[in-house]
């Protein structure tokens, strides 16, 4: 499960606030199936649901009665999962707890390999502390004109200087770094 995988639920019933985090197919358990009496109102929501991928301020909202909501969307990131955990999405004038024996299971797995607490906090001390693999990437360039007969021709020439140690990049090349987790489908 990825970050991007957890669904972010809030439960309203009665002033009370529940907060949840679930995978997709217990969301659609627990409240999909639900937010309609037909298929098509029930795909509608999971579009709406989907949408909330690529708008970090959208949340479904689907009321069930006069008293009971849910609101809902994909988390975005690791930011945005430890404020929903903090309650800062909540209602302030409404009580909220996190519903822990409705949330997925494998959500829980992933904030502790996440290293984060169930408010939202970070774990913190040597025995929360483990190895990451963290890659720093820097992306050195440099134009070199050449004279050839053709594009071809003039990339042969600066790979044979490159390759004949003619050309080397130094930090005077710098343009840009990226600091990241190391992905793994490079292999490494």
């Amino acid at each position: 499960m990825e970050i991007t995988d957890i669904i972010l639920v809030t439960e309203n019933y009665k002033g009370t606030e529940k907060n949840m985090l679930m995978n997709f197919t217990e969301y659609m358990i627990q409240f999909g199936m639900q937010t309609g009496k037909t298929p098509s109102l029930a795909a509608f929501h999971t579009l709406d649901l989907e949408r909330s991928k690529d708008d970090r301020g959208m949340w479904t909202e689907v009321y069930f009665s006069a008293n009971k909501s849910v609101n809902a969307r994909y988390c975005v990131d690791m930011e945005q999962l430890c404020y929903f955990l903090s309650g800062r999405y909540n209602d302030k004038n409404a009580e909220y707890y996190l519903d822990e024996e409705r949330c997925s299971k494998e959500c829980f797995e992933l904030l502790d390999e996440l290293g984060i607490n169930k408010d939202g906090s970070y774990r913190e001390g040597p025995e929360f502390e483990r190895d990451y693999a963290v890659e720093v990437r820097e992306i050195l360039s440099r134009v070199e004109n050449v004279k050839a007969a053709s594009l071809g021709e003039a990339i042969d020439k600066v790979m044979e200087m490159y390759h004949d140690e003619e050309i080397v990049l130094d930090s005077g090349d710098f343009q840009e770094v990226t600091i990241e987790q190391e992905r793994k489908e490079r292999g490494r």
